[in-house]
């Protein structure tokens, strides 16, 4: 039978932590309380750290968090979901990556927060990037490959051309933007949203109501 979720190896080898890329039928396990941010397709980081209630309503396209037991996560029906953690489990992120945000280079920003905030080394940073919409499925137009190649100088693993069409990588252009600042923790999931009918996908079902969430927490 069919888990209602796909795990991280990189992550589920920490037992610090408790995480989870959702599938359309995830349900949180005992129904706990989830943080979630009013995702906006922008490059700001929300540090909660310091938030009394968690009744907040805040902007933003990451979440970082030094607090136990509660989950964090993101809301995502194509776009990049990524969550982090460290080895000590120091903190938890969870980042939504969409192309603005990956444009814009939201997981560069929460790493370098953690870097400063947290003083760990890029090594200790342990991270995911969860399921997404794949360079199978995700064509844009030309206007818009070139914006990206100008700015990340695209490889082979970033986009193809097929036919004249352009398809992005946009989970495998976060992962190059981890790995350039010291980060080598990195596992990449390849599940595509568009693809597997058990995700929501926003380019094959048109609908900007449903989508999938990803989550982590520390849990000692």
């Amino acid at each position: 039978m069919r888990e209602k979720y796909v795990k991280s190896n990189i992550l589920s080898a920490n037992q610090n932590i408790e995480h989870f890329f959702g599938r359309k039928d995830f349900i949180v396990p005992n129904n706990e309380k989830v943080f979630f941010l009013n995702q906006v397709h922008g490059d700001a980081v929300v540090n909660i750290d310091n938030i009394s209630s968690l009744d907040s309503e805040l902007e933003g396209d990451a979440i970082l968090t030094t607090k136990k037991n509660l989950f964090v996560g993101v809301k995502t029906a194509d776009c990049v979901p990524i969550l982090l953690t460290s080895r000590k489990a120091s903190f938890v992120a969870a980042v939504h990556s969409g192309w603005r945000g990956t444009y814009s280079k939201i997981i560069e920003n929460v790493i370098r927060k953690i870097l400063m905030k947290y003083q760990c080394s890029a090594d200790d940073i342990l991270c995911s990037i969860g399921p997404s919409i794949g360079k199978c499925c995700y064509e844009v137009g030309r206007s818009m490959m070139t914006r990206f190649d100008n700015k990340f100088v695209l490889s082979k693993e970033d986009f193809s051309t097929i036919d004249g069409r352009s398809f992005l990588n946009l989970a495998n252009i976060n992962k190059k933007v981890i790995n350039k600042l010291g980060v080598s923790n990195v596992e990449l999931l390849t599940n595509c949203t568009s693809c597997e009918d058990s995700f929501f996908s926003y380019r094959r079902d048109g609908s900007r109501m449903n989508n999938q969430i990803s989550i982590i927490k520390t849990i000692r």
